[in-house]
């Protein structure tokens, strides 16, 4: 999606992390991934609207791929379009192909990428705390 970014001029430092769904498509079976995306950014020079990071995870999810490769398409978009300091996405997620294929218990797969000034492990402890802490509002 084409995304439009403005100035940091405040020079914003601090984590910011929203949550997003996620439906897509198993391009191994063709069938449903559904879930959630937790993205968070530690912008640079410049900034993107909330709603912008919903949707580059919706556009990237409406693809048939697999999971593991979901994270890493929407860290590099998000990388390209705003040049963050730091950039983590975490994706959890049910895939229908597993309970098709004979697994009838509840299933569910969780992947991440986390990339610059979230590599630091105060920063990255923070992210995943902000996480935990969404999945309890």
């Amino acid at each position: 999606p084409k995304i439009t970014t403005f100035p940091n001029t405040k020079h914003l430092d601090e984590l910011v992390v929203t949550k997003a769904e996620v439906k897509s498509l198993c391009s191994h079976h063709f069938q449903n991934i559904h879930g959630w995306a937790w993205v968070g950014i530690i912008y640079g020079e410049q900034l993107m609207g909330l709603s912008k990071i919903h949707r580059i995870v919706d556009h990237f999810s409406r693809r048939p791929q697999i999971q593991e490769e979901l994270v890493v398409q929407i860290a590099d978009y998000i990388e390209k379009v705003c040049n963050p300091l730091g950039v983590g996405v975490v994706i959890k997620a049910d895939h229908s192909c597993v309970k098709a294929r004979g697994v009838e218990q509840d299933s569910f797969m969780v992947s991440s990428v986390v990339r610059g000034s979230l590599l630091n492990q105060t920063a990255r402890a923070e992210f995943f705390e902000l996480i935990k802490l969404s999945r309890t509002i």
